[in-house]
């Protein structure tokens, strides 16, 4: 903990650089070329997806609990929120304690669903980004290096299906999942077995959609249409900067790099998410400077967007940031 401060100051460190070496005069030539009002929509879009991400996570409780949308939109926007300004990724647990509070439903089975959605999610991403990389055209690179990029791509998303597959074949057999608990709880002290056992039982009972063959297919739809309209809100991005003619794969392959840039944890996203859309970009022709604006300004309408509807609900829950921390840290 001593040296927590040290990411921080390289991140600041980062952006003081970055702010040096930057040309402005590009900048200000891209900024009056930019249609607003194509990003004033993305910027509404994004927060739709947002509620379209609640509406799918709703289905995880109908089987026994009828859980109230404001609550959903409440903890997810809120875990959001943490997402956003905290490096940790600590969204997903904010979003299950505040769920399972406002709800009376035990955190572990809200986390639960949590995870499972993001499984869920990472299927249907996977899959996709394979369809979109064996039909994307050959963007102007080297094509060996193209090449190599889309055979890691393609050994990664099957290596990650094969993991998912064997998830979810976990979630769903009792069997196999009740011999893995025994074995969790063996090592366990005997005064926390029944509270790990409990907690594990809980946490099984967030993934009950996998019992409802019918649900689980449309949660399945459902993620798979999510990832197609963030296709779409790259590609609205993309004609405010007046690059619509690079097309909706091009879309599809910054989406693609943004969300695996997700992955590094960086407060606010600041840096991989601009260097893999930068990345991208340049593989278009388009030129560092433009991309470096590009990504400035998409990030800016993402990270408000995501933002901005968690601190309403928190104002409108009369919550606080301090009070979520303390409440997770005494129901650990």
């Amino acid at each position: 903990m001593r040296f927590i401060w040290v990411w921080p100051a390289l991140l600041l460190l980062f952006v003081i650089w970055a702010f040096i070496k930057y040309d402005y005069t590009s900048a200000a030539i891209a900024f009056s070329r930019t249609d607003w009002r194509m990003i004033v929509i993305a910027f509404l879009f994004n927060i739709s997806l947002l509620y379209f991400r609640v509406f799918k996570w709703r289905f995880f409780f109908e089987s026994y609990k009828n859980v109230s949308y404001y609550n959903l939109s409440l903890a997810a926007f809120v875990g959001y929120l943490c997402n956003m300004v905290i490096p940790a990724r600590v969204g997903g647990i904010v979003q299950a304690w505040l769920l399972g509070k406002k709800e009376n439903i035990d955190a572990s089975t809200v986390f639960g669903s949590v995870v499972l959605i993001r499984i869920i999610d990472g299927i249907m991403l996977v899959v996709l980004a394979l369809f979109i990389l064996f039909m994307i055209e050959t963007p102007a690179a080297d094509n060996s290096i193209w090449v190599s990029i889309l055979r890691t791509v393609v050994v990664v998303g099957l290596s990650l299906l094969s993991v998912i597959f064997l998830t979810l074949v976990f979630l769903k057999k009792r069997s196999i999942t009740n011999k893995l608990t025994n074995g969790i709880i063996f090592f366990v002290p005997s005064r926390f077995k029944e509270k790990v056992t409990t907690s594990i039982e809980m946490f099984l009972k967030g993934s009950e959609i996998l019992n409802t063959p019918r649900r689980l297919g449309l949660v399945l739809f459902l993620s798979l249409t999510f990832w197609i309209l963030c296709g779409l809100l790259i590609f609205i991005h993309l004609k405010a900067f007046g690059l619509g003619a690079l097309g909706i794969t091009a879309s599809f392959f910054i989406l693609l790099a943004q969300v695996f840039s997700m992955s590094i944890p960086a407060l606010a996203n600041v840096g991989p998410y601009h260097a893999s859309t930068v990345t991208v970009l340049s593989m278009y022709s388009v030129h560092i400077q433009s991309g470096i604006y590009i990504a400035i300004v998409m990030h800016g309408v993402m990270f408000v967007s995501s933002t901005l509807p968690g601190l309403i609900y928190l104002w409108y829950d009369k919550m606080n940031i301090g009070s979520i921390v303390h409440g997770i840290k005494d129901a650990k």
